[in-house]
């Protein structure tokens, strides 16, 4: 019985976890909030402990902060915040590329997904992250996949053709031209860079 319910209980510690991460992902709440545990519970009929157990692991994946005296907030996005993180991502997904074996395509496009995925994106870079062969990667790259999301749904709007660029750099993948995806990679996360301003701004509007 014992056994029961510890499995019970984590399960409903996961189940909380995923859905306040879903609710954090689809931008939910803004840069800077602070998460109240009670309107959490409240919101995911649950007790405060999985709430505070939900919050603790995704501050640990850098999704939330924890503010000292005053508990949990959003992380306060600055334009060079997202520009540091679109430099370091570029400079992980490079690596990837310089150690990822040169065989396998067709498993890459497998991990990769359509091109008409709304997660299209996060497919490429997750899958160029288990091309490398090194579990670290794929670690780091999905963590950074969790960061990026939410700015990566919103830089349509300032990009315009911004999903091209992810499919440039798939066709150049599925074409085994290595050099040409790494240029293609670096072209993704410059245009990036440089509308930093502009993405930031857009994360701060209601929504």
């Amino acid at each position: 019985m014992v056994w029961e319910d510890m499995k019970e209980s984590v399960s409903q510690n996961e189940l909380v976890y995923r859905a306040i991460k879903a609710d954090l992902l689809a931008g939910r709440y803004m840069p800077g909030q602070r998460l109240e545990s009670r309107i959490l519970s409240d919101r995911h009929a649950s007790s405060s402990t999985p709430v505070r157990m939900a919050l603790s692991r995704l501050a640990g994946e850098r999704l939330v902060e924890i503010h000292a005296n005053d508990g949990f907030h959003m992380p306060a996005i600055t334009a060079k915040g997202v520009s540091d993180l679109f430099r370091f991502s570029n400079d992980q997904t490079l690596q990837c590329l310089s150690v990822r074996p040169r065989s396998g395509v067709d498993t890459f496009a497998s991990y990769a997904g359509r091109a008409d995925d709304p997660d299209f994106p996060e497919g490429v870079f997750r899958a160029i992250a288990i091309g490398s062969g090194n579990p670290e990667y794929l670690s780091l790259m999905t963590n950074l996949n969790d960061r990026l999301y939410l700015i990566r749904r919103l830089e349509t709007s300032v990009l315009g053709d911004s999903e091209n660029d992810v499919v440039t750099i798939f066709d150049s993948l599925r074409a085994e031209d290595w050099a040409k995806a790494r240029v293609d990679v670096s072209e993704y996360h410059r245009r990036r860079q440089e509308t930093s301003i502009e993405l930031v701004k857009l994360l701060y509007l209601p929504r």
